[in-house]
């Protein structure tokens, strides 16, 4: 449960069968900017080269590389998603919840943890 899509994908080459399926399949699909969130550090050592480095992760052949090496595609439009396992491709018309959107960061999440910690605990 909660797998990479890189270990299940690594994990089906070794033969295992694994089958991928929502967990809560009433649930809004989610897209999270999964292992990676490009910053630029205030008077960082060399400024030039960050900026440089997160300019190029934003353009098209820097999302691909990276999202390529994590196995899991990206939402930009432009951007070859064909290589990707299938269960990790957003899909047309599905609203997602955006795990860093900045209302969802501050104000969503902090209220719902203590509905999700009592459902968690029924669960025990």
């Amino acid at each position: 449960m909660g797998a990479l899509s890189r270990d299940i994908e690594s994990l089906k080459k070794e033969g295992f069968r694994i089958e991928v399926v929502p967990a809560f399949p009433e649930a809004p699909g989610l897209a999270t900017g999964a292992f990676g969130i490009v910053v630029l550090i205030e008077n960082g050592p060399h400024p030039h080269a960050a900026q440089l480095f997160a300019n190029w992760m934003a353009i098209c052949e820097g999302q691909e590389t990276y999202c390529r090496g994590e196995q899991g595609p990206t939402v930009r439009t432009d951007v070859d998603n064909s290589w990707a396992p299938p269960y990790t491709i957003p899909k047309p018309g599905i609203k997602y919840l955006d795990g860093y959107d900045w209302d969802y960061v501050t104000t969503a999440f902090p209220e719902s943890m203590p509905k999700i910690r009592q459902v968690m605990a029924m669960r025990q």
